[in-house]
């Protein structure tokens, strides 16, 4: 029933045979605050005081704990809990597992249960993740801290060279931007054998085990042969969810800023997007309108009321034409009221929408913002919660909602239909801003000529933050 997924060198017999389920806990941790990297690199920081966290530029940008929960020190092993538990315990058991029924002959769940058949008196939740509630490092650790999940896990394990070390009685992990974490091994045979069991908060298939990230390394002498025989390997695998084993933490991007939720979708340049639409609080809410560069929404959109351009009348024989000359944002003369030029075409933090409304840390985004949003995720026409949209999902499984809001001038056109989202430049016609634009067809690229409209109109935005 074991599962590897990669494994180095050598297949380790004992890898398979040997669960620590009732390790030996080590002396109690000292105070000492962290304990660098485990590595000796700089490139971390920290979260919730001494907890430290480095990053090894992981594709989905996942920052990993210096130490485990319940040590100090990358050396210490710390606490053993079972999965879904956030205490140590004496003894770790179908009995005593706080999320199932330890009275029955046979073992049956009452939490994080897919199976009918594995639920006590047919009990189903599916819930396949750990809740806050119930995940040790948060619970511990404090909220911005989790269980890295399995893909995490994998992640980890795919990209980087572990340095197997019985002196120091675990695995260095090694990235390719020299940073590293330690993990401690909680099975330790001097000179002969190691072993380490980390949880993750996913559960595997079926819904008694979860997922484990595990390592092994052991060396044999054959004295017949005078030949020394070593290996070791690193994989993902599932055991039974009332074991103990070790916890390390991952930090969690995911967060709060100003009373407005964002999600790290693991993109290359660490950009966190909001989770909803500026004058909306669910993700699918259409939310207000607002015309490039204003921050005031509107009952109608049109030349006649926008901020920034004055309109010019001109008069041949019976004829009365109208013009509508820019007042700001403007780099031809032609286009200004009367010669005017500011040559600014980046939207300024006092016209940013996003700031404006949302408060310091958020802005609108940029075209490239927008450019790899729609490189590093996949994206599909749908509906969440009645509302058609565009779901944009990342390599690390998290995901954001757009709604096919549409836009305004003189009334709502296209909502349902499509998406218009504004970014913070100008098109080549500074009376054009560049945007967004999908449907159920696809989504326009933003780089294309005809990826903009007038400033005037009336267009949803979806703020970003651009640090943590």
């Amino acid at each position: 029933m074991r599962k590897n997924r990669k494994t180095v060198t050598v297949l380790l017999t004992a890898l398979a045979v040997v669960f620590a389920c009732g390790c030996t806990k080590p002396d109690e941790p000292n105070n000492g605050g962290g304990g660098g990297n485990g590595g000796n690199n700089s490139g971390g920081g920290h979260y919730n005081g001494n907890y430290e966290y480095v990053d090894l530029g992981l594709p989905s940008g996942t920052l990993w704990a210096t130490f485990n929960v319940g040590a100090a020190t990358p050396e210490d092993l710390g606490d053993i809990f079972a999965w879904g538990e956030t205490q140590p315990k004496d003894e770790y058991s179908t009995y005593n597992y706080k999320h199932g029924n330890g009275s029955s002959q046979r073992f049956l769940l009452t939490k994080y249960c897919s199976e009918a058949g594995h639920g006590y008196h047919g009990f189903t939740d599916n819930l396949t993740t750990l809740l806050p509630e119930d995940d040790a490092a948060t619970v511990n650790w404090g909220e911005g801290w989790c269980m890295p999940t399995k893909l995490q896990c994998e992640e980890l394990i795919d990209n980087t060279t572990p340095t197997f070390s019985y002196d120091r009685k675990g695995v260095l992990l090694t990235a390719n931007n020299g940073k590293s974490i330690f993990l401690p091994a909680n099975v330790y045979v001097s000179n002969h054998e190691l072993l380490g069991y980390y949880w993750s908060s996913s559960l595997s298939w079926t819904s008694t085990e979860a997922e484990i990230l595990h390592f092994g390394y052991s060396t044999t002498v054959d004295v017949h042969n005078n030949d020394v025989y070593e290996g070791g390997g690193m994989s993902t695998m599932y055991v039974p969810r009332y074991e103990g084993y070790l916890v390390r933490p991952v930090a969690n991007r995911d967060g709060t800023l100003n009373g407005h939720d964002y999600v790290d979708l693991g993109l290359p340049s660490g950009t966190l997007w909001a989770t909803c639409n500026v004058g909306s609080n669910t993700s699918e809410g259409y939310g207000d309108y607002f015309a490039w560069a204003e921050t005031e929404a509107k009952s109608t959109y049109e030349w006649t009321n926008y901020k920034y351009c004055n309109e010019i009348t001109t008069i041949v024989g019976n004829n009365i034409y109208y013009d509508y000359k820019l007042t700001k944002y403007c780099d031809k003369d032609i286009m200004g009221y009367n010669g005017f030029v500011d040559n600014i075409t980046t939207l300024e933090t006092g016209d940013d929408v996003a700031t404006v409304r949302w408060g310091s840390g958020w802005c609108m985004p940029t075209v490239e913002q927008w450019e790899e949003l729609q490189r590093y995720t996949t994206h599909q026409w749908t509906t969440q919660n009645g509302v058609y949209g565009r779901l944009f999902t990342s390599s690390n499984n998290k995901s954001i909602f757009l709604p096919a809001a549409g836009y305004k001038d003189s009334q709502l056109q296209e909502a349902g239909d499509c998406g218009h989202y504004w970014a913070t430049i100008l098109d080549y016609d500074p009376r054009a801003g560049k945007r967004i634009k999908f449907n159920s067809d696809g989504i326009q690229n933003i780089h294309h000529v005809s990826s903009c409209d007038w400033r005037y109109q009336g267009k949803t935005i979806r703020p970003v933050r651009s640090t943590h």
